[in-house]
């Protein structure tokens, strides 16, 4: 078991055995039996303010310390705290008194739980970061992949977006391999007239 918490936490590509995969359904289940408790358990006004003090006192001290397993101690305490408060939220803060108030007060509700699954999604990259090595170019630039640098804009200045342009069409990369667009929504005359001249492209 230890040996496939240490594998787990160190990220292995290696694939689990079958009897690995009992052990992590096994401790998944144990996980999130413990997540119901800890996020739906009531607490007192007084307790409630224990552990909104006691939680980023704990925050600050373990982020001194580097590597997996503390960030993803600290994940797993930020995901706890921020289910804690979404299941708060939708339990004990929602009033339907009237029309209006049960759409604002729900359409809030659903854009912090929005919010929270954003931030799960930006855990995941935390905490099981893709590791790609960089891959060496071919040594003839003519096998070298061509780039396309998009520039959105909208009501910038053409003065602007002309440096940001001239920029990117002067980085150091094969002619011919290299295409900047300008995307233009707003729909400018004069920002069409730029990219023809300079040579950009223009949507």
């Amino acid at each position: 078991m230890k040996r496939l918490l240490l594998r787990l936490l160190q990220g292995s590509p290696a694939s689990p055995r079958t009897a690995e995969w009992i052990a992590i359904v096994v401790l998944a289940l144990l996980g999130l039996t413990l997540v119901w408790v800890v996020t739906t358990v009531y607490l007192d006004p007084d307790e409630q303010s224990i552990v909104a003090i006691v939680t980023p006192i704990v925050f600050l001290a373990c982020n001194r310390r580097r590597g997996r397993p503390m960030t993803l101690f600290l994940t797993i305490l930020s995901a706890l705290v921020s289910l804690r408060y979404i299941v708060w939220r939708f339990t004990e803060t929602l009033d339907f008194g009237t029309f209006s108030q049960g759409i604002l007060g729900m359409g809030l509700a659903l854009a912090e739980a929005y919010a929270i699954m954003v931030m799960a999604l930006g855990y995941i990259q935390t905490v099981w970061p893709l590791e790609r090595k960089p891959a060496p170019l071919p040594s003839d630039p003519a096998d070298w992949p061509t780039v396309d640098v998009y520039i959105p804009t909208y009501n910038e200045d053409l003065g602007i977006v002309r440096a940001t342009v001239l920029a990117a069409l002067a980085m150091d990369w094969p002619p011919g391999k290299l295409r900047v667009y300008i995307l233009d929504d707003g729909r400018r005359r004069a920002f069409r007239d730029f990219a023809e001249s300079c040579g950009a492209g223009y949507i």
